[in-house]
């Protein structure tokens, strides 16, 4: 009877296990959605797979605020009187609490909700935006023939805590060389930084064209005359050795749109940049990448659907490697025939594709100029309507029967800004296409 009665408990144990595990699964949990991925990954044709051999797809937000920034740390002070987020850079524990987008006397928000979140609403992947501006704020110096790289160790550490906590729980990293105006040489009008990504160092002012520095001058350098390029291959060497031992951060996004056109600075004839500098520049990274990490997936974004993958030394495409692109449609539109070229294109050259950033248009307070209403405070943006919901919906669709990988722009967009909870619309209809 006694041994009725264990069996009895023993399956009753079971079954409410079994049972617990569905309703925790159903609740998006990262632990019961991405606990069982088996790393390292790797691509083979249009797939990207487990180590045990099942695929899997990338879905998830961007984690942005540390890619901002030319490697001084903004105190919360300062955060606290709302200034630009864009004059330092500022960790996601950190910006949900003390951001302009966020009421400064409402401190309740736990410093770990951004890590909690992303896992609780059943994400499996995070792209952290980092810029080499913070990692190397100061030129490196040579002592005895030898180049010393002087480090950010704060902003280091700051990435360090974000990669464990991710992956802590189970949540997949990639991590992305950030650009946007390509350096915070480039100041607004105000005076506070403006651009994001190279470290202003490789552009002192005494070798800048004669009508200053401009983001296409700056792209000339670094893409044609190749300014900075061994640098920034010594950062992806550096980043992709330090997380070698943590499976979890699964790629590197070689660098952020790296535009394939711009003119050139004022006084020259405008140039245009063939896709064979832009791969150019992505064979010397991924070659660093590689060296270091073997195991990283290499993320390259093409700026059009004509773009070819980098080749190796060999004249051979780089194996395990990913496209990607970012596409922002304008009001009303569901940006499917934005998408569908780029989806074509990795198709035709036997790789996988991943939607890098996307977004709902007129969900971000700097969406004004694109045609959306005017937004007075970022703090009243609404959860989308019914007409964005479904144009989003059919994108969300389109994506998961074409088995598109994806990463939201961004988590403030989801999370209200800082406000923690995730805009309920917005939220369900993207996970629709998990």
């Amino acid at each position: 009877m006694r041994t009725l009665r264990s069996t009895v408990l023993s399956v009753l144990v079971a079954i409410t296990t079994v049972v617990t595990s569905m309703a925790v699964l159903t609740e998006g949990s990262a632990q019961a959605a991405t606990g069982a991925i088996a790393l390292p990954l790797h691509v083979t044709g249009r797939t990207v797979y487990q180590s045990n051999g099942r695929p899997i797809t990338f879905l998830g937000v961007n984690i942005s605020g540390m890619e901002y920034g030319d490697g001084h740390a903004l105190t919360l002070r300062d955060l606290i009187k709302h200034v630009s987020v864009r004059t330092g850079y500022i960790t996601p524990e950190v910006r949900a609490q003390f951001t302009r987008y966020q009421d400064p006397k409402d401190h309740s928000k736990s410093p770990y909700a951004v890590y909690d979140n992303v896992a609780k609403w059943g994400f499996n992947t995070v792209r952290v935006p980092i810029s080499w501006a913070n990692l190397e704020p100061k030129k490196p110096t040579v002592v005895k023939g030898a180049t010393v790289h002087h480090w950010n160790t704060a902003y280091l550490a700051a990435l360090d805590q974000i990669v464990q906590q991710f992956s802590d729980r189970h949540i997949m990293v990639i991590l992305d060389m950030h650009q946007a105006q390509m350096s915070p040489v480039l100041k607004s009008p105000k005076g506070k930084l403006s651009g994001a990504g190279l470290p202003t160092w490789l552009f002192p002012s005494s070798t800048a064209p004669s009508g200053g520095w401009t983001d296409s001058a700056l792209r000339y350098e670094f893409l044609v005359d190749k300014v900075g390029q061994s640098g920034m291959a010594t950062v992806w060497s550096m980043l992709a050795g330090r997380y070698k031992s943590d499976p979890y951060v699964v790629g590197a996004d070689v660098f952020n749109e790296p535009g394939q056109r711009a003119p050139l600075f004022p006084g020259h004839p405008a140039v245009q940049f063939p896709g064979n500098y832009v791969n150019s520049m992505y064979s010397t990274m991924a070659n660093a990448i590689r060296s270091a990490n073997p195991n990283l997936l290499l993320m390259f974004e093409e700026q059009s659907p004509t773009a070819k993958l980098p080749l190796t030394s060999s004249g051979q495409p780089f194996s395990n490697s990913v496209f990607s692109a970012h596409v922002y449609p304008p009001p009303g539109d569901n940006g499917i025939a934005l998408v569908a070229p780029h989806v074509a294109a990795a198709r035709a050259d036997n790789v996988p594709f991943w939607l890098g950033e996307f977004r709902v248009p007129c969900t971000l307070p700097d969406a004004n100029t694109s045609g959306c209403p005017a937004v007075s405070n970022v703090n009243s943006l609404p959860d989308i309507n019914s007409n964005q919901a479904s144009s989003l919906s059919g994108l969300m669709s389109y994506l998961k029967r074409a088995k598109v990988s994806w990463t939201y722009w961004d988590y403030q967009a989801l999370a209200y800004y800082g406000h923690g909870n995730a805009r309920p619309l917005l939220l369900k209809t993207l996970k629709a296409g998990t």
